[in-house]
C-alpha cells in the first residue's frame, strides 16, 4: 500500500521509470489530500478567535474535510490497482477502463467539494495563515486539473459515441467551468503584498 510509504518512498515511486505506477492519479490523490490538511489547520487557527457562529461552521467543514482526507487517502492506492487490472488487459476492456476514469472523475469532485468548503470561509481566514489557505487553493485545483487531464487521456479508448464517454466528458466539462468560477471568486491578499 503506498498510503504506508514514506514521503521519500512515495515521490522515488513517482519518479521512478521502472514501474508505470504510481504516477498522475496518485499524485493528483496525494495533492488533493495535502490541501484538505494544509485547509484542516487553516480551519483549526482560524476557529480560535472566531465568533460562536462561525466556529461552528469551521468545526462541521473540518469534519468534512476529514470525510475528503479518508477519500483521497484511498484514492492514492485505487489509482495504481485500477491501472494495473487494465493494463494486463492492454485497455481493451472499456468496463475495466471505467475503473480507471471514474475514480478520477470522482477525486475531481472532491476536490471540488473542498475547494467550495474553503471558499465559504476565506472572509474568516486569519492572517497568520492566510499563506496557507492559497496553498491549499492551489493543491486543490491542481489535484482537479490533473485528474481531470488523465480522465481526457483515456477518451480515445472509448468510441466517441458511447454514452458513457458523452457522460464523462458532460461531467470533465462542468467541472472545469466549477473549478474556473471557484477561482474567480475574490481572494484575501495576503498582509505582505503576494496575492
Amino acid at each position: 500500500m503506498l498510503i504506508k510509504n514514506s514521503i521519500e518512498n512515495f515521490s522515488q515511486k513517482i519518479a521512478s521509470s521502472e514501474y508505470p505506477v504510481p504516477a498522475g492519479g496518485s499524485a493528483a490523490a496525494n495533492t488533493a489530500l495535502l490541501g484538505a490538511c494544509l485547509l484542516k489547520l487553516v480551519f483549526k487557527v482560524s476557529k480560535k478567535s472566531a465568533k460562536q457562529n462561525q466556529k461552528k461552521k469551521l468545526t462541521a467543514s473540518i469534519a468534512e474535510l476529514s470525510q475528503l482526507k479518508k477519500k483521497f487517502l484511498a484514492a492514492i492506492d485505487e489509482d495504481v490497482k485500477n491501472f494495473k487490472i487494465n493494463s494486463e488487459s492492454n485497455f481493451s476492456q472499456p468496463e475495466k477502463l471505467k475503473k480507471l476514469i471514474d475514480p478520477l472523475v470522482e477525486l475531481a469532485t472532491a476536490s471540488l467539494t473542498a475547494l467550495e468548503i474553503a471558499q465559504k470561509h476565506r472572509a474568516i481566514i486569519k492572517n497568520s495563515v492566510l499563506a496557507d489557505y492559497q496553498v491549499a487553493l492551489f493543491n486543490l485545483e491542481a489535484s482537479i486539473k490533473g485528474s481531470l487531464a488523465i480522465v481526457e487521456a483515456n477518451y480515445n479508448f472509448f468510441k466517441p459515441e458511447k454514452k458513457y464517454i458523452k457522460e464523462i466528458k458532460l461531467k470533465v466539462e462542468k467541472s472545469k467551468d466549477k473549478v474556473q468560477v471557484l477561482f474567480d471568486m475574490p481572494r484575501r491578499k495576503c498582509p505582505w503584498g503576494a496575492d
